[in-house]
């Protein structure tokens, strides 16, 4: 295999751990953009989702007197849509102050 300039990022050498090859530059990028696709959102979107179905679960008695009592369905969204976006809010509000605290542990 031809060898490059020294200078050049993709310098080919004997062993694979002294020299960037081509493929491990593509690579490095590939990782580079795949980091944007992060699962943190995901896994957070289902610790909300999972909590809001617990709540839910928790409170089925109260759904079923409200119900009972002439709460439409309508109503019973509304106050568990708006739980989720509270519970949003105080989360994004909470989040950046106490992970720059976190940072300086």
């Amino acid at each position: 295999m031809a060898r490059e300039t020294a200078g050049s990022p993709f310098v080919q050498s004997g062993h694979p751990a002294t020299g960037n090859t081509l493929v491990q530059i593509r690579w490095m990028g590939f990782s580079r953009v795949m980091g944007v696709f992060d699962l943190r959102p995901t896994i957070s979107g289902i610790v909300v989702v999972n909590l809001l179905v617990a709540n839910l679960a928790a409170q089925a008695h109260q759904i079923g007197v409200t119900k009972a009592t002439g709460g439409a369905r309508g109503h019973i969204e509304r106050i568990y849509f708006a739980q989720a976006l509270l519970l949003g809010i105080v989360a994004a509000l909470s989040a950046p102050p106490l992970g720059m605290l976190a940072g300086r542990a």
